[in-house]
């Protein structure tokens, strides 16, 4: 087989002549093999006897010689021919390899997170945003199992594989996401089927978000609302009874100063005088509502001050005894 080519390639090259000339040689180094098989010059290795050999040679080197005969222009354009299809192929698969590279790449350098899988859930390609959000470091994934990298993947996630598997597309704007640590990530996802040159479904993309942070930031910022409107609310309110304690007030003040004048125009009727000095301690009650009614409000700075309790003690037994029966006695 081998004088086969060296001949072939002696007569594209050299033309006819050189072939037949080359056909010659090796045909004379095959009856040197026969020779060398007569005298036990050859090893036992030879899985052929040099007469077989010879005749093989002989064989190849009469197709040769016909094919020399062919016109000249067939060989080079079936030369011409294969040589093209080669070409055309590497051209082919050094596209098919460039593009797989550039996917890997994009997948790679994307900001998002990114992960492609094969349908046995094994990982084709990851981006560093999928290792930094996930808290896997530097890990080597491709060929993994996504369920061996999350042991902690639930029932629920693996029926969602499937059904992308099968072609449909999930997505969710906030799932959670049990971690194996405790932890729970808040996830926005998006998953999907690829599909091959040939149609066929080639696995799953997964593009997802760890939106954890943020979703606690927005009920922080809920809660931080609410506080702002009771606030609000309370404010409102003490404007309110700041505004009511200073009406109050002004008619208190009314009440006390002709109650004292009347006390003053009564000091000789013990009975009368009574009736007004009822009305000025009810005016004074009211005047130290109205005062912590001020202070709830913030118009009034507070003050602490020792009380004693000895007169509250009495106005509140003053008010039991007008409510509650007469055998009812206090101690």
């Amino acid at each position: 087989m081998m004088y086969f080519v060296i001949v072939l390639m002696t007569g594209l090259v050299l033309g006819q002549r050189a072939a037949a000339v080359t056909a010659v040689v090796c045909a004379i180094l095959c009856f040197g093999l026969v020779l060398a098989e007569r005298f036990g010059l050859l090893l036992p290795a030879i899985p052929y006897t040099a007469t077989t050999l010879w005749w093989l040679s002989c064989l190849y080197m009469s197709i040769v010689v016909v094919l020399m005969r062919l016109p000249k222009p067939v060989a080079r354009n079936a030369i011409q021919y294969a040589r093209s299809e080669l070409l055309e192929r590497k051209r082919t698969e050094q596209e098919l390899l460039e593009k797989q590279k550039l996917l890997q790449t994009m997948i790679e350098e994307t900001p998002a997170a990114v992960a492609m899988f094969d349908t046995h859930m094994r990982y084709v390609a990851y981006s560093a945003r999928w290792l930094a959000d996930y808290r896997l470091g530097n890990r080597d994934l491709k060929g993994l199992s996504h369920y061996e990298v999350f042991p902690e993947i639930g029932e629920e996630w693996k029926s969602i594989h499937k059904r992308c598997m099968a072609g449909a597309t999930e997505s969710r704007e906030a799932d959670p996401f049990p971690r194996s640590d405790g932890t729970v990530d808040i996830l926005r996802y998006v998953v999907r089927p690829w599909q091959k040159g040939s149609g066929e479904i080639g696995g799953i993309l997964m593009l997802t978000e760890v939106i954890t942070d943020r979703i606690r930031a927005q009920e922080e910022q809920r809660s931080l609302r609410d506080q702002l409107q009771q606030a609000q609310k309370m404010d409102a309110l003490g404007t309110l009874a700041s505004g009511i304690a200073h009406d109050v007030n002004n008619l208190l003040a009314i009440i006390v100063t002709n109650a004292e004048a009347g006390c003053i125009e009564t000091s000789n009727g013990r009975l009368a005088g009574n009736y007004f000095e009822e009305i000025k301690n009810a005016s004074s009650r009211a005047n130290e509502l109205v005062r912590q009614i001020l202070l709830f409000s913030r118009k009034q700075d507070s003050e602490r001050q020792t009380i004693s309790l000895l007169p509250i003690v009495t106005d509140a037994l003053a008010l039991l005894r007008a409510t509650l029966p007469a055998n009812v006695e206090f101690r």
